[in-house]
């Protein structure tokens, strides 16, 4: 279990002594369900000085906007984060200071992503952490920078047979309209639109 940022931490530790960090989001999820991740989210107090060894471990930095989807609304740019490939993974590296695992969960949408691995080797999560990801429960935090791109993580939540619950719902749309408005970000087509709105109503039932 977690063995997968587990192993990336042990790989950059293997270096010699670094800055504190340590990896949130996603990749905790994954590695816990036992699934490779595609993207590791690292976080450091002092970011610059960890930003050597990235480089000496993985190379120089890549441009990745290829598979990273990046807008001008999007907090996930080049701007942000200094970007490397592990395989065939992504690790991205906050140029903002973050100092704690919390400071990054007080802007963090889902709890299925309050989860952390540190350089100290020590496991952060939220108390619902493993009750959400075992069940597939999508659990909203209420905060989120974009309610936009918080609506389509819900979606792709749906999408993987994670289950919404109507208090879970009203969070995100005040009513049947806005959840029909909702359902154009991932189907044009107005079939499948339809069945994408069926699903979220009997699903909040």
């Amino acid at each position: 279990m977690y063995h997968y940022v587990q192993n990336l931490v042990a790989l950059i530790l293997s270096q010699g002594p670094q800055p504190y960090f340590f990896i949130s989001g996603g990749a905790l999820k994954d590695s816990y369900l036992g699934v490779k991740p595609l993207d590791f989210d690292m976080f450091s107090p002092e970011p610059e000085k960890l930003l050597p060894t990235l480089q000496e471990v993985f190379g120089n930095e890549k441009d990745v906007s290829d598979s990273v989807v990046i807008d001008e609304t999007d907090s996930w740019s080049n701007t942000n984060f200094w970007f490397f490939t592990w395989g065939d993974a992504v690790i991205s590296l906050s140029k903002k200071p973050c100092s704690h695992p919390h400071d990054w969960w007080a802007i963090t949408d889902y709890v299925d992503c309050m989860s952390a691995y540190d350089s100290n080797k020590k496991l952060h999560k939220h108390e619902l952490f493993e009750h959400v990801v075992d069940n597939k429960i999508i659990k909203f935090t209420g905060i989120t920078t974009h309610m936009d791109i918080a609506i389509i993580r819900c979606m792709h939540r749906l999408s993987q047979g994670w289950t919404l619950t109507s208090e879970e719902a009203q969070k995100f749309f005040t009513d049947d309209q806005a959840i029909w408005q909702t359902t154009k970000l991932e189907h044009k087509n107005l079939n499948k639109r339809r069945e994408k709105y069926l699903e979220i109503i009997n699903s909040r039932s």
